[in-house]
């Protein structure tokens, strides 16, 4: 991913997509978010990830209900924040966690944005 396809997509302002849980995706996006973070806005690529936003509603409500005050924050979480139609939707998703994986949230997923 750093020798080929990072270069590749600064050279032809790329638009990289990706899926969830693929170890192409994630070894892009370590490689590439430390030119993401210094360059921001003016980065020659995009990136946009497919994903099915229920893997990461545990990891959200994980944060939300952190009394630790060590301030970790998952990256989801950062978008979560941001997003009201996704907040807006936060009974429906857990109604679908409970559906999919049932009520032991052990077996529930956790996922971050990498």
């Amino acid at each position: 991913a750093k020798n080929v396809i990072l270069p590749f997509a600064v050279k032809t302002k790329a638009l990289v997509l990706g899926q969830e849980g693929c170890s192409l995706t994630t070894a892009f996006l370590r490689v590439s978010s430390s030119m993401q973070k210094q360059m921001k806005s003016k980065c020659p690529f995009r990136v946009l990830i497919f994903a099915s936003a229920y893997y990461y509603y545990q990891t959200i409500e994980d944060d939300k209900n952190d009394k630790s005050g060590a301030g970790k924050r998952s990256t989801v979480r950062f978008f979560w924040d941001s997003c009201e139609a996704w907040k807006d939707k936060d009974a429906v998703m857990k109604e679908a966690v409970l559906e999919r994986y049932g009520d032991d949230m052990a077996y529930w997923p956790r996922f971050d944005l990498v």
